[in-house]
């Protein structure tokens, strides 16, 4: 009996805490934000409000219903029904990122990559990010980048070698058949061009950055290599949208988090025990270590990433406040690891299947490469080739790395105006939205990249000449380091490393299609975009093989 009446208690508590949540998340919640008046979707949970249908859709698949529906600006249901601020609206996306400091990350957002990559200038907030990027920027500048671009086409060189070596090895008919030819192994399995360009790029990291050589072309099992896979496939599990949300609300699922943890603090352990020796040597190379006296920046040896890093540094008019500690100097490192190989690489797989698919600009793009007669072009030659200029810009467009962006207010008062008005619940015109202190606002670049509003009604169609014309003052309204559009952000949190990336991504280009030719493989999957911070590619109906991009690369005809 006593029992009896213990487990109806409980069960009597549980309905009354279930019944509190639905209370808070369909009536309090909404009707106290100042959010209210945006029109939105229902929630489909209590609980989680409207954030598993967007993480368990395709990458930017629910954004454009909403938007469809309600307008550019609009609010969802968040946890408990905390109504989150949705906008591809491109004044509220400049507002947002010029205020950068008043818009931090989230808290699980910022603890997940802190995990991954230590503290450093991608986790950083507030006075702490503008000390880091201070000492940062000079090491990712346009003419320390252009020193970078002979390591760019080299590896570039190895990553064609190596695809190629790969392809032959599957160049051969599958089965016999009297008078019918068969398949080859490439026509069908072709090659994993997201594993080859990977080991790439994180070979570029590694050498531009640090001036270390990782060998991921040349040694498959690699031990950063395989640790940053690690890293990345972590964030799978680490971010289950289920357990994701519920992370800070139940015990249950703290215990689970630190056991979906254990790939992302391996992956960063092993660039840790890396980056100590690098940064050992480093400090070695300064001349006069040996001594207390002061240290000229041009008496630290070495043209990466890392010994422009110390020389910024160490130098002698930089006040002891604004330097960044040994701890801090190390987590740069884990954070360009993980930035500059993943980002680049995903974007770079992305353009190879873009190729793939469309013959016509494979070839043009092909033939105003091939015009230039070195094999080592220099940056200012790869910059003066407008179609790849246009190419690359539209690939970052339609396949930016990072499709979202989620920031929390931290004013207590904040308006934001609006370049496209929406209507109101109350059938009113909204100008400008006004958010509170705490707010969560969720920016999805993937489809403010997409905006009709933006871009035109060819928004959705991959069409590099759309750069090539004239520039409307629509496309200008996107306040971007990089081709007026979302993908590698604005304002003070902008991403430093994009002329890196661009020029990385043209070497590449160059390098790759002198040589080879991409096509689809026989059966033409469908590929969609995955998002655990970045899009990386699946195929559709082989969701259990994991992240892939299996193309057809053979040699130039």
């Amino acid at each position: 009996m006593f029992i009896l009446v213990l487990l109806t208690g409980a069960l009597g508590l549980a309905a009354f805490s279930w019944a509190s949540i639905a209370f808070f998340s369909l009536y309090l919640a909404p009707r106290r934000s100042s959010l209210y008046n945006l029109q939105g979707p229902d929630h489909t949970n209590y609980f989680t409000g409207n954030f598993l249908d967007i993480l368990s859709a395709r990458t930017g698949e629910e954004h454009a219903k909403y938007r469809e529906k309600y307008g550019s600006t609009l609010r969802f249901a968040g946890i408990a029904g905390a109504p989150v601020l949705n906008s591809t609206d491109p004044k509220v996306f400049n507002h947002v990122m010029k205020e950068a400091y008043d818009y931090p990350k989230p808290g699980m957002a910022a603890r997940v990559l802190r995990i991954a990559t230590g503290d450093g200038v991608v986790t950083a907030e507030g006075e702490a990010h503008k000390r880091h990027r201070r000492i940062m920027i000079p090491s990712l500048s346009a003419q320390a980048v252009k020193s970078m671009v002979p390591i760019f086409l080299e590896k570039g060189m190895e990553l064609v070698d190596k695809m190629m070596e790969d392809a032959a090895e599957k160049d051969m008919a599958v089965g016999e058949s009297a008078g019918e030819k068969k398949a080859t192994r490439l026509e069908i399995e072709g090659v994993d061009v997201k594993d080859w360009v990977g080991r790439a790029t994180l070979d570029v990291m590694a050498l531009a950055g640090f001036d270390y050589k990782s060998d991921s072309l040349q040694n498959k099992t690699n031990e950063l290599y395989v640790a940053f896979v690690g890293l990345t496939d972590g964030f799978a599990p680490t971010l289950d949208s289920f357990k994701a949300i519920m992370w800070d609300f139940i015990p249950y699922f703290r215990t689970m988090k630190r056991r979906h943890e254990i790939p992302l603090t391996q992956g960063l352990a092993v660039s840790r025990r890396v980056g100590i020796e690098l940064m050992e040597q480093k400090k070695q190379a300064v001349l006069g270590s040996a001594s207390d006296q002061a240290v000229d920046k041009k008496d630290v040896q070495g043209r990466d990433i890392l010994s422009l890093l110390v020389r910024a540094n160490i130098a002698a008019n930089l006040p002891e406040s604004q330097k960044l500690s040994d701890e801090e100097v190390l987590a740069q490192i884990s954070n360009l690891l993980f930035a500059g190989y993943e980002t680049s690489s995903t974007v770079l797989t992305w353009m190879f299947h873009r190729l793939s698919e469309d013959k016509a600009v494979q070839d043009k793009l092909r033939e105003e490469i091939c015009q230039i007669d070195t094999d080592m072009p220099t940056l200012d030659e790869l910059n003066a080739l407008p179609y790849l200029e246009a190419f690359v810009k539209e690939s970052l467009r339609l396949d930016p790395p990072s499709p979202y962006a989620n920031r929390e207010c931290l004013k207590d008062e904040d308006f934001i105006p609006l370049a496209e008005p929406v209507i109101g619940r109350d059938g009113s015109i909204i100008n400008e939205v006004r958010i509170t202190k705490g707010t969560m606002v969720m920016l999805p670049l993937f489809n403010i990249n997409r905006s009709k509003f933006i871009y035109g009604e060819d928004a959705e169609e991959f069409r590099p000449e759309r750069w090539l014309e004239d520039v409307t003052d629509s496309l200008n309204s996107i306040e971007a380091p990089y081709g007026h559009q979302a993908s590698f952000i604005s304002g003070p949190r902008a991403c430093f490393g994009w002329r890196f990336a661009v020029a990385e991504m043209k070497a590449f280009l160059f390098v790759t299609l002198r040589r080879v030719q991409f096509e689809p493989i026989i059966s033409h999957p469908e590929y969609e975009h995955i998002t655990l911070i970045i899009s990386r590619p699946r195929i559709v109906g082989r969701e259990k093989e994991g992240y892939q991009m299996r193309l057809q690369v053979k040699p130039v005809e």
